[in-house]
C-alpha cells in the first residue's frame, strides 16, 4: 500500500520519537532522550530526500512530515524545559506563537478565507533557531558544554536572543498576513454585493 512507503515509514518513526523524546526527557533520561532525538533528526533530513528520489510523495507524507517535525520540536522543547536546560520564558514564547497561529487559522476557516500558506523567509529563518536551541540544549544534557567553556555561553546567548527575537516577530507577521488576509475576504464581499 502507498502509505506504507519507505519515506512515510520514517516520519512514523520520527513521530513515536518525539513522544520517546518527551516522556525520557521529562524523567530526566537523557541517555535515552538524547539519542532518539538525534534518530528523529536523521530521518527528517532523508525522509523527504527519499521520497524525491524514488517518486513516493503522497498526501499522507505531505500532511504527516510537518506534523511530525512541529512534534519534535515541541515536545523536545517542553522536556528541555521541565527539566531546566531551556529558560521556561522562551517556551512561553514559542508555544504562544504557535497558538496564535493555530487560533489565527481557525478563524479564517470558520470565515471561510481561502488560506494561502506559503512559509515567510524569516520563519524559516526562525525554525532554524529554535532547531539551534534545542540542539544545544540536547548537547547541554550529555555533558558535552561544560567542555567548551565561553564560547558556548556566547553562542547560547546569541541563539537564545535570536530565537525569543525572530519567534516574536514571525508570530505578529502572521497575525498581520491574516488580518490582511480577513480584510480582503470583506471586501471581496461587498464588491460581490454590489
Amino acid at each position: 500500500m502507498a502509505f506504507l512507503n519507505v519515506p512515510n515509514f520514517l516520519t512514523l518513526i520520527r513521530v513515536l520519537c518525539a513522544f520517546g523524546v518527551l516522556i525520557f526527557g521529562l524523567y530526566g533520561r537523557w541517555d535515552v532522550g538524547f539519542p532518539l532525538f538525534c534518530v528523529a533528526a536523521g530521518t527528517d533530513m532523508v525522509d523527504g530526500s527519499i521520497a524525491r528520489i524514488l517518486g513516493q510523495r503522497t498526501r499522507l507524507g505531505a500532511f504527516l512530515d510537518p506534523v511530525a517535525d512541529k512534534l519534535l520540536m515541541f515536545f523536545s522543547i517542553l522536556s528541555l524545559a521541565g527539566t531546566g536546560f531551556i529558560p521556561l520564558g522562551l517556551t512561553v514564547v514559542i508555544i504562544s506563537r504557535d497558538v496564535l497561529i493555530g487560533a489565527g487559522l481557525l478563524v479564517l476557516k470558520f470565515k471561510k478565507v481561502y488560506i494561502i500558506f506559503r512559509p515567510t523567509y524569516l520563519s524559516k529563518l526562525t525554525t532554524f533557531f529554535q532547531f539551534s536551541t534545542v540542539l544545544l540544549a540536547m548537547l547541554a544534557t550529555q555533558n558535552f558544554t561544560p567542555h567548551w567553556g565561553a564560547p558556548y555561553a556566547t553562542l547560547w546567548t546569541f541563539v537564545l536572543g535570536a530565537t525569543v527575537l525572530l519567534t516574536t516577530v514571525t508570530g505578529c507577521q502572521y497575525v498581520r498576513i491574516g488580518i490582511r488576509m480577513l480584510h480582503d475576504r470583506s471586501q471581496k464581499n461587498q464588491i460581490d454585493r454590489q
